[in-house]
């Protein structure tokens, strides 16, 4: 487990440890998330990545998910689809918060 402040540590790191999870914003300085996202999988990372995010729009969701996104959650409802998105996440499957389904 670690933690990280910018999409460039995040490459680092995620080179480093090889992480089962990963769960970032896409708003994140020096790198966004999408942009990070997209590196991890080009250099094979086969780390499971849940967008946690203040961005209901879903052109995002999309673009986070076309990006090998395995969940996406609202930091509006974090304390009820976190969680969740985890747990569904480990389990092989895609979790969307469920307020972007509107």
């Amino acid at each position: 487990m670690g933690t990280v402040t910018n999409g460039l540590e995040l490459l680092e790191a995620a080179s480093r440890t090889d992480p089962d999870l990963i769960i970032l914003d896409i708003s994140m300085p020096a790198m966004d998330g999408l942009e990070a996202a997209r590196r991890l999988k080009a250099d094979g990372c086969r780390s499971k990545l849940i967008f946690l995010t203040v961005w209901d729009d879903v052109d995002f969701l999309r673009e986070a998910m076309a990006l090998g996104a395995d969940g996406y959650v609202l930091k509006s409802s974090l304390a009820s689809d976190l969680p969740t998105a985890v747990f569904e996440v480990l389990a092989e499957h895609k979790y969307v918060s469920p307020a972007m389904k509107k």
